[in-house]
C-alpha cells in the first residue's frame, strides 16, 4: 500500500502536487518559499515535502532550509549548510536520494564520532570482531536508504562488498 502512495506521488502533476500538498499538509508547507521556485523545483519541493511526511509517519515536513540545500544538490550546486546539533541536517542529504531513487550519494564526514553515534553495528560474540551485513544510518534506515559508513574500522571481509548486503 505505501509503495502504491509512492509511486503515485511520482506521477502527479504540479497542480496536483499543489492540491494534495494543501490537503494534506494544510498551513505546514512553506508555500511562499515554494510559489518562488521553477515549475521542476516547485515539484520536487511539494514531492520532497510529501514524501517525508508520509515515511516519517506524518511527523516531519521538510523546513526552507531543508528544501533549499536540497534543490541545489539536486541542481548540480555544492551547499553549506551551517546549523546546531539536531537541527536536521542529515534530511538534507535524504531528501535528493528519496526524489531520484537509485542514485548513489557519497557523503565524506571527518567526524568518526558522528558516524559511531549514527551507524548501528552488529557485534558478534567475538569482542575484537565487527560482524557487519551492512551498516546502518539509523535516519537514513527511517526513509528506506541503505547506507554505510567507511572507515579505519569497517571491516575488510570481501562480503561486505556484495550489492546483496548493501541493499535491503
Amino acid at each position: 500500500m505505501l509503495s502504491l502512495v509512492l509511486t503515485a506521488l511520482f506521477n502527479l502533476s504540479l497542480d496536483t502536487l499543489h492540491e494534495v500538498a494543501h490537503e494534506t499538509l494544510h498551513d505546514k508547507i512553506p508555500l511562499e518559499y515554494v510559489s518562488t521556485l521553477s515549475n521542476q523545483d516547485q515539484t520536487d519541493a511539494l514531492r520532497a515535502c510529501l514524501l517525508v511526511y508520509i515515511l516519517s509517519s506524518s511527523t516531519i515536513i521538510p523546513r526552507i532550509f531543508q528544501l533549499q540545500a536540497s534543490l541545489a544538490t539536486l541542481n548540480g550546486n555544492d551547499t553549506i549548510i551551517t546549523a546546531g546539533t539536531g537541527c536536521g541536517k542529515t534530511l538534507c542529504l535524504l531528501i535528493p536520494l528519496l526524489l531520484r531513487p537509485g542514485t548513489i550519494s557519497l557523503t565524506i564526514s571527518p567526524l568518526k564520532r558522528l558516524q559511531t553515534t549514527q551507524v548501528r553495528l552488529c557485534h558478534s560474540s567475538h569482542a575484537s570482531h565487527w560482524c557487519v551485513l551492512y551498516l546502518q544510518v539509523t535516519e537514513s534506515r527511517k526513509y528506506g536508504i541503505s547506507t554505510i559508513a567507511i572507515n579505519e574500522d569497517t571491516p575488510s571481509d570481501p562480503a561486505l562488498w556484495q550489492v546483496s548486503y548493501l541493499v535491503y
